[in-house]
C-alpha cells in the first residue's frame, strides 16, 4: 500500500476498511469507469477483523430460510470456491458434523436438515452413533446421533485478502494506508479534502467510529448507531453534499 494518499485527488468512491469485505468491493469497482479508492488504518489489507475470523467457507445450509443472510452466505459460498480455484487460495474440504449429545439435540436434526433444504442445500444426512463414530474415531462417548454438511469447508483468509486487494490494485485502484478522521461536508469549503461522490464503509470493528464521523456531518442523511457485530456497507452520496 502507499503511505500515504494523494489528497489533491476527488475519488468518485471511497471503501473504508481493507479487509475482505473492503477488498471485495475494491476487487468489484476496479476495472471500471470510476475514479477509486481504499483506506486502510493498518500496515496492511486483512491485518483487522478480517484476520480473527472462523476461516469457514460455510455453505450456508443451517441460516434461517428466505433471509438475506441466507441468500448471501449460499451465493458467497460458490462465488468465493470458484474464486478460490481460480488464483490458487488454499481450501480444505473437509466436511462437518453436528453431534446431538442428548435426547433433544437428536430430535432437532430433522428439522436440521429440513431447514438446510429449504436453504437449497440437499447434501446433509442424519447418521447414527455408530456412523458418528465411524467417521470421527476420536470422539468422546455419548453422542447420539449427527447431521452431516459435506460441503463445509476451511478457506485461508490471509491469501483470500491479499488476492482480493492484488486484484484491484493490479487493475490500477488506489489502495492507501490511512486512517479516516474526518468526513468533510463539502468541497467548497475544504478544498484539499473534497468528500468523494459515494463513500462504502466495511471498517470492521472500527464501522461505529467510522459512522459516528458521517452522521455528526452537517446535512447527514445518514442515521444509526450499528453495533461492533454488525458489518455494515452503505451508500451515502445523500449525506456528502457538495458534489
Amino acid at each position: 500500500m502507499s503511505a500515504t494518499p494523494d489528497v489533491s485527488d476527488v475519488y468518485d468512491v471511497v471503501v473504508v476498511g481493507g479487509g475482505i469485505v473492503g477488498c471485495a468491493i475494491a476487487r468489484a469497482l476496479a476495472g471500471t469507469n470510476l475514479s477509486v479508492t481504499l483506506l486502510e488504518a493498518r500496515d496492511d489489507v486483512g491485518d483487522g477483523t478480517s484476520k480473527a475470523n472462523t476461516a469457514l467457507l460455510h455453505t450456508g445450509f443451517d441460516a434461517s430460510p428466505g433471509t438475506l443472510e441466507s441468500r448471501l452466505v449460499a451465493r458467497g459460498y460458490y462465488l468465493l470456491g470458484d474464486y478460490a480455484q481460480q488464483t490458487g487460495i488454499p481450501v480444505e474440504r473437509t466436511g462437518a458434523m453436528l453431534v446431538a449429545w442428548t435426547e433433544e439435540e437428536r430430535d432437532a436434526l430433522p428439522g436440521l436438515k429440513d431447514k438446510a433444504e429449504r436453504n437449497r442445500y440437499h447434501e446433509c444426512e442424519i447418521v447414527t452413533a455408530d456412523d458418528v463414530y465411524r467417521r470421527v474415531p476420536d470422539l468422546g462417548p455419548g453422542a447420539l446421533a449427527g447431521l452431516t454438511a459435506p460441503g463445509e469447508s476451511i478457506i485461508c483468509t490471509w491469501t483470500t485478502n491479499l488476492a482480493l486487494a492484488t486484484d484491484a490494485v493490479s487493475a490500477a485502484f488506489d489502495c492507501c494506508a490511512a486512517r479516516v478522521s474526518r468526513v468533510p461536508p463539502s468541497a467548497t469549503n475544504t478544498p484539499r479534502y473534497a468528500p468523494p461522490a459515494e463513500m462504502c464503509t466495511a471498517a470492521g470493528s472500527s464501522t461505529p467510529r467510522v459512522w459516528a464521523l458521517i452522521t455528526s456531518t452537517p446535512n447527514s442523511a445518514i442515521t444509526g448507531s450499528p453495533s461492533r457485530r454488525d458489518a455494515v456497507n452503505f451508500w451515502c452520496s445523500t449525506s456528502l453534499p457538495g458534489r
